[in-house]
């Protein structure tokens, strides 16, 4: 039985990957800005120069957009491009700067849990490239953002995503404090309509996204105690994406095989 891809989690996709920057340039609000330009233009080191120059600009002109879900899509795609052009160091200091601005904002205005999963996202990056000092300050802004927003739902979101997204990375030990967290915080939601169970399902999968078959197969038994309340939930699309997952994973993590996005 195959595992379905419609849980309870964000899935994980390569922070500069294909599908991120064609999505991204589908956009009107990107399509004919310097993130969009077509790498094979870019032929001459003083149209080099002079394109990182724009793209730096593009990143700082994003800065002043209110939402700070736009900031880090829009730092995100710059820094992408930065990267493409070999241009790591300008790359680093854009995600760093739309990191400490959606901070910012976050502890202002009280908010800041949608922007978790964005906000992860470019930690990958910085992870990536080896920004070791920039990610631990990302990292203390992305607890400290946490610490201070109340949202369960937003949370687990952003902790999820940094299981599978760090794992990637081979940055085990991080990847393995964010599952700790977000499967505390999991036990913790109510077991009625089926909750708790899909929750328990998405932190497995995520686990397992990124090979950490050992941590997915302790979600096994928190998920064979919960899968009772399948039986009292009633017939939808939810229910039958969560039975599938739940009849499916055990075999693909004791495989430890698992579906590429």
């Amino acid at each position: 039985m195959a595992l379905s891809a419609g849980m309870a989690h964000a899935r994980y996709e390569e922070p500069c990957g294909i599908r991120f920057l064609a999505r991204s340039c589908g956009n009107p609000a990107y399509a004919d800005t310097v993130v969009c330009l077509d790498p094979s233009t870019v032929a001459s080191p003083e149209i080099r120069a002079g394109t990182i120059i724009r793209l730096i600009d593009f990143a700082a002109q994003s800065l002043d957009d209110r939402d700070p879900g736009w900031r880090l899509h829009g730092s995100r795609l710059a820094a992408c491009r930065l990267f493409q052009l070999d241009a790591p160091d300008q790359a680093g200091d854009v995600i760093l700067r739309a990191q400490m601005s959606t901070f910012e904002t976050a502890l202002a205005h009280g908010s800041g849990g949608a922007y978790l999963e964005p906000f992860a996202t470019l930690m990958f990056l910085q992870a990536e490239a080896g920004f070791d000092t920039d990610l631990d300050a990302s990292m203390t802004a992305f607890e400290r953002i946490i610490a201070h927003y109340s949202s369960p739902l937003s949370i687990l979101g952003g902790r999820t995503l940094a299981v599978t997204g760090f794992a990637r990375q081979g940055r085990l030990a991080i990847a393995t404090r964010q599952f700790d967290e977000a499967l505390a915080l999991i036990v913790r939601f109510p077991r009625a309509e089926g909750e708790r169970l899909g929750y328990l399902v998405g932190i497995a999968k995520a686990a397992a996204e990124g090979a950490m078959w050992e941590s997915a197969a302790t979600v096994l038994p928190l998920i064979d105690a919960d899968t009772p309340i399948l039986e009292t939930m009633p017939d939808s699309r939810y229910k039958g994406w969560l039975r599938e997952d739940v009849l499916a994973l055990p075999d693909a993590i004791a495989r430890r095989q698992w579906p590429q996005n």
